[in-house]
């Protein structure tokens, strides 16, 4: 389980999305860390299942830093589209599944990505030159997300009370 958090915003305060990225510890508690764009922010708490090394944190990014995710969940059939897209010329840098995420969303588009993924999932994606955030969850909603519309800002997280913080 992983904590991810997510601000659209005109007026990002960075340490009122610290503090409410905070109160998802426990959802992650090996590691954390935010990306800033000029009115997007995602933030991540980070439970390591797959590829514990430093290489599978996020939020994660596609080598040209075009698209960045935060992500909980497991896509099941990640071996086989890393393989795919491997041959269609990616790279990967780590054994997690999160890379499907940037990757797939380059190659097949949000509605390509989703058709192909299986699995239980939340994730926030982040398009920087289509200034583009997607929130997404599975089909049944195994994985919890929430949004939220809070002075003007709207607020994505894995768990309410970030919301309101």
């Amino acid at each position: 389980m992983c904590g991810i958090f997510a601000v659209v915003s005109s007026s990002l305060d960075r340490a009122s999305f610290e503090k409410a990225l905070n109160l998802l510890n426990h959802r992650g508690p090996d590691y954390a860390a935010s990306s800033f764009f000029e009115n997007v922010a995602l933030g991540h708490t980070r439970l390591s299942i797959l590829d514990p090394s430093t290489m599978g944190h996020q939020p994660m990014h596609d080598d040209g830093q075009r698209v960045f995710v935060t992500y909980n969940g497991e896509i099941y059939n990640y071996k086989n589209l890393t393989r795919t897209l491997k041959k269609r010329g990616y790279r990967f840098h780590s054994e997690t599944d999160t890379e499907v995420l940037v990757n797939g969303y380059l190659e097949w588009g949000i509605s390509g990505l989703l058709k192909r993924i299986e699995g239980m999932f939340a994730f926030c994606l982040y398009d920087k030159s289509e200034k583009k955030l997607y929130a997404v969850r599975d089909r049944f909603g195994l994985k919890p997300i929430y949004f939220s519309l809070v002075d003007g800002s709207i607020v994505i997280s894995s768990e309410i009370k970030s919301i309101s913080a």
